[in-house]
């Protein structure tokens, strides 16, 4: 288990970590408030605020301190690659448990840095810690195994004691410590969790999903939406009254006046009389997975769509997002509204320029793929899901409702129009198509093409000439003067062409080579920026044309004569980006895991922190793309002057496997291709050494980044 190294402290008892101090700088990229994707595993409330652990493609930790109505991520330290996680805001520090290669650890952490440490002597090889507790200065751990593990000197050493039923839960009533667990019903503990009694149920029932503790009595919930009260003074079990739903384990929560019940897609309930009657609070529909009260407001976790919150018990909800594992595949900004295409989600709408995100549309479940605007008419291109299957489809109500046009059974990839005529490119089953009924009927239009219905992602229309480029390095670009009838090669081959972008009456082109810009009335095409580089994707608009690739963005305002880099100022390091969109004085980017970011395009004109091509303001080896990979990935590196260079890849060892450059390299950007098929499956490590050129007093410059080759 890698973990970051710390030295741990005991001071009086209390811990206390050492390390480096970290510099920071003024973000200039925003993180905005959504959208949401993400699975919410455990909530927990305490003095150190509300926590949340979260899974969605990455897994991670978030923190809030305004009663859940906006998230900051506290994950540094944690691995990668959890298989479950909790978390628990006790008086003692905040603890995460995670699972990792089916071994669970236990983590603490450090609030002044924010970082997470592994603690104390709990590893527990095939088990988990699912449950915590704390009793005056006795934290306790109960795991999925059905061991209940307890510490006096905040985590360090640990004693194991315990039921043989796995634990779900603790609650303190009166002097007994109550343990939930799933099939053994509940057990009580007179002496901080030393020894364990069973306190029985007389309903058959075992299986315990949450428990409080209110008025001296302990309310419990059980499999099947069934609440007992246990009362440890008279050893006394009593059934509440019959609950207004059925099926499904519900979640148990208290504000110290009343009592709320949460269960998926029936919504959260409150009780102000012990439990007699209840009351519905809003949430149904939704997949609630857990509920916590905080500083008299509510928070609720699901699996999927991320966080709501309540500052009014629960009478009106806001849903609040957890910002850095959202995957957005694709922006559409038509004034105000901000649409947002997930990986798995559907749409995502702003109605704020992307401040909040408050509706979950009709699209929901969906790949999307691209959108598109036609005046008021918004398409989008989606891949085939579980709920809605694939095509294309229109809202004429600026995106309230969605209805298809066709192509169901195919990703859409991408969409244009030239007059009446309205095209879709698919990648697979590939081929182009068009309409000009609105969809009611669409014609596979390849006459010209070098292939039968080659896989197609990029359109793009000059006035009333239309292109396309069918994926593929050797096909590069097609054209059509006639609404798709006939089309001829334009160019590009052998470049594998990417996007395609039309600015006045030029072409622009994103390509594994970098950008291109050709003109529908002359032949030829020029390469005007990033060579070498692979473009993913090329935005226009305000008169500023975006290149994007895997780590940077790239910017012109004169046509794309000239280009510079645009700092990262404020994005993590490893935020790779996926997709960008501009609308009045914002920039919109989207991320792959990261989230939604935006900045002003006044910044991309003006920022001092922006440099131009070819000459990068100090040196910096990129994170390899794609990583992990199979069986080759890319290294690119930044040299602000000419030096030696050495760029080699090491393995685990440290034994030097292969060199990928080694000797004078000029001033600018480099990128380097690393075929690993010749060396077995695992992590690599990349590094850069840089020295300076003969003669210069510059110090050498050393990076290493770490790799993962998977067949």
């Amino acid at each position: 288990m890698k973990t970051r190294k710390a030295l741990w402290l005991v001071t009086g008892g209390a811990l206390v970590a050492t390390f480096g101090a970290v510099g920071l700088t003024r973000a200039q990229w925003v993180r905005l408030n959504g959208p949401y994707t993400d699975q919410v595993f455990s909530l927990s409330a305490g003095p150190q605020g509300l926590f949340a652990a979260v899974m969605s493609g990455v897994e991670g930790i978030m923190r809030s301190v305004d009663g859940g109505f906006t998230w900051q991520g506290v994950s540094n330290g944690l691995e990668s690659g959890v298989e479950q996680c909790r978390v628990a805001a006790l008086p003692s520090g905040v603890f995460a448990s995670i699972s990792y290669q089916s071994t669970g650890y236990l983590y603490k952490l450090d609030l002044p840095s924010e970082t997470w440490f592994q603690i104390g002597t709990l590893v527990l090889p095939g088990d988990f810690i699912n449950a915590f507790g704390q009793v005056g200065d006795v934290i306790l751990c109960g795991t999925s195994g059905g061991l209940i593990y307890r510490s006096r000197d905040g985590g360090l050493h640990w004693e194991k004691s315990g039921p043989i039923h796995p634990v779900q839960c603790f609650a303190w009533v009166g002097r007994s410590l109550l343990a939930g667990t799933w099939g053994g019903s509940v057990y009580a503990s007179s002496d901080t969790g030393k020894a364990w009694e069973w306190i029985g149920n007389p309903d058959v029932n075992v299986y315990v999903t949450s428990m409080v503790a209110l008025g001296g009595k302990a309310y419990v919930a059980y499999e099947g939406n069934v609440i007992y009260t246990y009362d440890p003074e008279y050893r006394a079990w009593a059934k509440l009254s019959t609950l207004p739903w059925e099926a499904g384990g519900g979640i148990l929560a208290t504000n110290g006046a009343g009592i709320y019940y949460a269960t998926p897609y029936y919504g959260v309930f409150f009780s102000a009389d012990s439990g007699k009657t209840w009351e519905h609070r809003g949430l149904s529909d939704v997949p609630i997975r857990d509920l916590v009260c905080y500083d008299g407001g509510l928070v609720a976790g699901t699996a999927g769509l991320g966080l709501f919150a309540s500052r009014d018990a629960g009478l009106t909800w806001r849903q609040t997002g957890l910002l850095p594992h959202s995957s957005v595949e694709a922006i559409l900004v038509v004034g105000s509204s901000v649409f947002c295409g997930t990986e798995e989600e559907g749409i995502l709408v702003s109605r704020d320029a992307g401040e909040t995100f408050t509706e979950y549309t009709g699209l929901s479940h969906s790949r999307l793929e691209c959108f598109h605007r036609r005046g008021s008419d918004l398409f989008a291109g989606t891949g085939p899901a579980w709920q809605h299957g694939g095509g294309i489809w229109k809202s004429t109500d600026g995106g309230s409702t969605w209805s298809r046009l066709g192509l169901m059974d195919r990703y859409v990839s991408c969409i244009e129009h030239v007059g009446d005529w309205l095209f879709a490119g698919s990648p697979y089953p590939g081929g182009l198509f068009r309409t000009s009924n609105e969809g009611l009927t669409w014609q596979s239009v390849s006459n010209g093409f070098p292939a039968a219905d080659p896989p197609v992602d990029a359109l793009a229309a000059v006035g009333t000439v239309i292109f396309v480029a069918p994926r593929g390095a050797p096909f590069g670009v097609y054209r059509s003067d006639d609404y798709g009838n006939r089309w001829t090669h334009y160019g590009l081959a052998d470049t594998g062409v990417t996007s395609l972008v039309a600015v006045d009456s030029q072409l622009f082109a994103a390509t594994a080579y970098g950008v291109f810009v050709g003109s529908p009335s002359q032949p030829g095409w020029k390469n005007v920026a990033l060579r070498d580089t692979l473009v993913t994707q090329l935005v226009y608009g305000n008169g500023v044309l975006i290149a994007v690739t895997e780590w940077d963005l790239f910017a012109s305002e004169d046509g794309g004569l000239s280009w510079r880099r645009v700092n990262r100022d404020g994005l993590p390091e490893d935020c790779a980006l996926r997709c960008v969109a501009m609308e009045g004085e914002w920039i919109y980017l989207g991320t792959a895991w990261q989230g939604l970011w935006k900045r002003r395009l006044s910044e991309i004109r003006t920022s001092v922190g922006n440099s131009a091509i070819g000459q990068p303001s100090s040196p910096r080896l990129e994170p390899n793309f794609p990583n992990p990979f199979n069986p080759t990935t890319t290294i690119v590196i930044d040299l602000p002057r000419r030096g030696r260079v050495s760029l080699t890849v090491l393995d685990m060892l440290g034994r030097t496997v292969a060199t990928l450059a080694s000797g004078e390299m000029e001033a600018g950007r480099h990128s380097l291709r690393w075929d690993a098929s010749a060396h077995p499956a695992g992590v690599y490590f990349c590094r850069l050494v840089l020295q300076s050129a003969a003669g210069e007093k510059a110090p050498s410059f050393v990076e290493t980044r770490k790799m993962v080759y998977l067949k």
